[in-house]
């Protein structure tokens, strides 16, 4: 999930309720200011249907620059939805002024996930509020005043939206980190049995016509490996059979279940493919030497049927494992419904894992 996805998925309802809630503010100030001097007329009906057409805009938008950019038009129609009332107050006005545009620019501050877009807008708003006013100060000697204020408002409210921004930034690359610590194997650095499931589950649910194979690999003779060279061996042999796994390249996703058993996802490929590709790799494995170890792997493969479960798919593809097992090592069967059968290359590596090399 990308920084964009993730931020507006957490903001997206409580920008659109923030909009609607301002909206209504804004409608109540109408009806119950008491200080407007004119009837409300076609001016106030297209603040509100700019109000209400950024704001439907922001809730519509499908890419992430169209709700960006939403999100700002909307403070400004806002900003320029307050200057309206403001002015039809006449003298009035001018004291309501200064706190209606310093709650707006503090105000909106956290609905900006950029520190540029909040500045921008925050100097279009200073603009609407107050270049057109005929009088926004009572006399020329407090402009220092003014500006010392609009300065002071400004500068805090980008640091907040700083800080805003940047624990977002924080908390997302936390819950990435944490996300990929979840899914990932600690020492072979692959999709772990969780991630691999969940990827296949999704798989499983958009394939449409689609070939989807999973196979199951599991290390022969691992035991023995460990138990006699030691474990850090045994590590040695799951990270250089990792790293075989990892360069099978696209429309394969790998991972490893746990102990010595690794899966992997084979899209858009027929059984012989499939076959063919697990072969390959199993020639690349038998020519491995860890610390003068050599080492091979046994595999079974199900494809996955039309309307075929994904726990019917793991078990079939068990099965064509246990089959592989008991017809000798470094062997690859195919599950086919009718039982686990040879992959269509017949296996030159069956036999007990190999000796160390003197």
């Amino acid at each position: 999930m990308t920084y964009q996805t993730h931020i507006r998925q957490v903001l997206a309802p409580s920008i659109m309720a923030v909009q609607w809630l301002t909206i209504v503010v804004w409608l109540a100030t109408l009806l119950l200011n008491p200080h407007l001097q004119r009837p409300l007329d076609h001016a106030y009906a297209l603040a509100f249907a700019a109000l209400l057409g950024t704001a439907a805009s922001s809730a519509l938008a499908r890419r992430f620059w169209q709700w960006r950019l939403s999100g700002a038009l909307y403070v400004l129609a806002l900003a320029a939805a307050y200057r309206l009332e403001l002015h039809g107050m006449g003298r009035h006005g001018d004291f309501w002024l200064l706190p209606v545009s310093v709650t707006l620019c503090l105000g909106v501050n956290l609905l900006f996930l950029f520190s540029r877009d909040y500045l921008l807008v925050l100097a279009c708003t200073w603009s609407i509020m107050l270049v057109a006013h005929p009088a926004p100060i009572p006399a020329r000697s407090d402009l220092p005043l003014l500006a010392l204020l609009v300065a002071a408002v400004s500068l805090i409210g980008f640091a907040l939206n700083r800080m805003f921004v940047r624990s977002m930034r924080t908390t997302f690359a936390l819950q990435e980190d944490y996300r990929r610590i979840s899914e990932t194997d600690a020492l072979t650095g692959l999709a772990n049995r969780r991630a691999l499931t969940e990827q296949l589950q999704t798989l499983a649910a958009l394939r449409g016509e689609r070939a989807l194979h999973f196979a199951m690999l599991d290390i022969d003779d691992f035991k023995q490996v460990n138990d006699t060279y030691g474990h850090d061996v045994g590590d040695a042999v799951l990270l250089a059979l990792a790293a075989e796994l990892a360069r099978l390249g696209d429309g394969c996703r790998v991972g490893r279940l746990g102990g010595e058993e690794f899966g992997i996802l084979f899209e858009r490929m027929s059984d012989a493919q499939v076959g063919e590709l697990l072969h390959r790799l199993l020639d690349r494995v038998c020519t491995l030497r860890v610390n003068d170890v050599a080492f091979a792997f046994s595999a079974g493969v199900a494809r996955l049927h039309p309307g075929g479960t994904v726990s019917d798919l793991l078990k079939r593809a068990d099965r064509a494992l246990y089959a592989a097992k008991r017809e000798g090592k470094g062997r690859i069967r195919i599950e086919t419904g009718a039982g686990a059968t040879p992959a269509d290359r017949a296996s030159e590596h069956g036999g007990p894992l190999p000796q160390p090399s003197e």
